[in-house]
């Protein structure tokens, strides 16, 4: 088998997508291409309940909500048999998700003695996955459950592609904080299991692992602008041949893998000596006084008020007028 000792740092060449993208857009361009082909795609979107889950698109809109980080476990429901029925109709299929959910469908898929020639897997680098409930009870004690309209992870909008800020929208008022953030930063809420992977090693389980290209400035300064590069990492053969076939639209940088090792794909993360007491203090109703307590994050909640938003209109305001008279 080919050895793949390179990984990529991609940016979309569509600016409004690389901006409506978690990081720089490439999950957007491959599974354009699987889509173009009259294909399928599998990704995580959050529900009703704002619970993450695996949903199915055929439709570039549906494809969308794929988008964007999910810090919470994801419920894979009937993905699986799903993608069974589609390749037993030759279709060609996109499944992403983390590690551990891809090497979950390729056993099923054996067990089923169903060919993967048409299967196409993207994994996304896990940092760890914490319990559903802790996210459920975070939500219902912080807001009007009733009344959330959205949920962002990452509010890159807001405040760039570096910055860890959620943000939950409720009748219309957004709420920042890194509140939730913090928890899961510190690893506390992240399942036991997730300090004893398998799959954070080189040797990837996917045709292609994408992220994230923390550290981007380290290698290529020049390429950082803030506003979200992808790292791409080419597995296998089938990966290579959909990685060239959306480079058109892509601006892509080429970097030894040694430059660019990120924990998530490389070892495990210790699970942290107050981990028992989170869980030994954990009610569910007491998860705002935890999350305060066990928080990476010291400083104080991020203002978002009128005031702020109207001083980030400005600012867009005069970078577009600048643009008009270069």
């Amino acid at each position: 088998m080919k050895m793949f000792d390179k990984v990529y740092g991609v940016k979309h060449q569509n600016e409004d997508i690389r901006a409506a993208s978690r990081s720089g857009g490439f999950f957007t361009a491959v599974s354009d291409i699987v889509l173009e082909e009259g294909g399928v795609v599998y990704g995580v979107a959050l529900n009703e309940h704002f619970l993450a889950e695996h949903r199915r698109a055929e439709t570039k809109e549906i494809r969308d909500t794929f988008r964007g980080s999910k810090y919470v476990q994801a419920d894979v429901g009937d993905a699986l048999k799903q993608v069974e029925a589609d390749l037993k109709q030759s279709k060609t299929v996109l499944f992403t998700g983390v590690p551990c959910q891809v090497h979950g469908l390729y056993n099923y898929l054996k067990l089923k003695n169903i060919s993967t020639e048409n299967l196409l897997t993207v994994e996304i680098l896990c940092h760890g996955a914490p319990s559903p409930r802790v996210w459920e009870d975070f939500l219902k004690n912080k807001f009007d459950f009733s009344s959330i309209e959205a949920v962002d992870f990452r509010d890159k909008k807001n405040f760039g592609w570096r910055d860890h800020i959620e943000t939950v929208t409720v009748k219309g008022e957004e709420f920042s904080s890194k509140d939730y953030t913090g928890l899961f930063y510190s690893h506390v809420i992240l399942r036991e299991s997730c300090f004893n992977c398998y799959y954070k090693k080189r040797n990837r389980v996917s045709d292609i692992t994408i992220g994230d290209f923390w550290r981007i400035e380290n290698n290529d300064k020049p390429f950082d602008d803030d506003k979200g590069i992808s790292l791409v990492k080419i597995n296998t053969v089938k990966g290579e041949k959909y990685f060239n076939q959306c480079a058109n639209r892509l601006i892509i940088r080429e970097y030894p893998i040694a430059t660019c090792i990120q924990p998530a794909l490389d070892h495990n993360y210790d699970a942290p000596k107050n981990r028992s007491d989170f869980w030994n203090e954990y009610n569910g109703e007491n998860i705002l006084e935890l999350a305060d307590k066990y928080t990476v994050y010291k400083e104080p909640v991020v203002d978002n008020s009128f005031k702020k938003r109207i001083k980030t209109l400005l600012k867009k305001t005069v970078k577009k007028t600048m643009k008009a008279f270069r």
